[in-house]
């Protein structure tokens, strides 16, 4: 369930900056595959003025595991990133770009994503008491009296 979606440049890079500081794990969806495939985010080229990639606005990442996902990935056209920070679960929507064989790392090369998704905390729907119905939400007025010493 997702609740919230961000198109801040800033959060985006500060999230995606993160990830590879930390070298924290990522889930990659492949469109038409039920299997998530293990990689994690070695690099990103924000599309800044001053940036050495030969292809702005991408994110590196490495080898899938299992490796059949390598494969997969190529002949893909959208694949989906998931991925925790803190307690928060967010996720983005990414096309693939090209394979990388440069010496520092292989892998995966993937554009640079648009927007982030943030999950909704809550593991399960709301509903009434003993019942399978969303809950009825009801509206209030309220009333404030003023002060009379003005």
């Amino acid at each position: 369930m997702w609740n919230y979606i961000t198109k801040s440049e800033g959060k985006v890079r500060q999230a995606i900056d993160l990830l590879v500081a930390r070298g924290k794990s990522i889930a990659v969806k492949i469109q038409g595959e039920q299997t998530l495939f293990d990689s994690k985010i070695v690099e990103a080229d924000h599309g800044d003025l001053d940036s050495n990639s030969r292809i702005a606005n991408t994110v590196s990442i490495e080898w899938l595991s299992p490796p059949v996902g390598n494969s997969l990935i190529q002949s893909s056209h959208t694949i989906e990133v998931k991925f925790s920070l803190a307690k928060y679960n967010f996720a983005f929507t990414s096309d693939y770009v090209t394979t990388s064989l440069r010496s520092s790392y292989r892998g995966h090369i993937i554009s640079y994503p648009k927007a982030l998704r943030v999950g909704d905390r809550r593991l399960h729907d709301r509903y009434e008491t003993g019942s399978k119905k969303a809950p009825i939400f009801a509206t209030a007025t309220i009333k404030m009296k003023e002060d009379e010493r003005r």
